[in-house]
């Protein structure tokens, strides 16, 4: 979910990730990049019916570096996130800025027995996000928006060792 001065909300995220990683010859160490689309239903209000607003979608760019220990790979990650948001106060809609700020965290992926019928390696993962967006202000109110994530990702990697 993701939060404003205080304020919680919670909601479901989806995307997809496009990226590559490549390991250094003769070491664990994996360096990667990846750039991703995610929608989302997070919200929250206020006195329900008075005030809400909502993430909708975005988009990222960022890396991860990782150490490749057998099948598992544990792993830090930076990207820059812009998400667009919607608010309403009642039934009126509200002109909402898109955020953009800084996101941090790590997780691990386990890579699973390659497909055998193609060219893929499937990995299951989970990951922990944090994302501090860049304040704004309201007149004389400055929001701080941040926002902390959990998943479990399902991923197929082409051409990726299946040893």
């Amino acid at each position: 979910g993701f939060g404003v001065d205080g304020l919680a909300a919670t909601g479901r995220v989806g995307g997809a990730v496009a990226g590559a990683d490549w390991q250094i010859p003769g070491s664990f160490l994996v360096i990667g990049a990846r750039a991703g689309y995610e929608w989302s239903d997070v919200a929250f209000s206020v006195s329900p019916g008075i005030f809400k607003a909502s993430i909708d979608d975005g988009y990222f760019v960022g890396g991860r570096v990782g150490a490749a220990f057998g099948t598992a790979l544990p792993y830090v990650v930076v990207d820059y996130v812009t998400v667009h948001t919607s608010a309403s106060v009642g039934t009126v809609s509200l002109s909402a800025p898109d955020l953009r700020g800084w996101r941090y965290g790590g997780g691990v992926e386990f890579r699973l027995p390659k497909i055998e019928s193609g060219p893929f390696t499937p990995t299951i993962g989970v990951e922990v996000l944090y994302t501090d967006f860049d304040d704004k202000t309201f007149g004389s109110t400055k929001l701080n928006v941040t926002e902390l994530t959990g998943m479990v990702r399902l991923n197929l990697h082409l051409g990726a060792s299946s040893k």
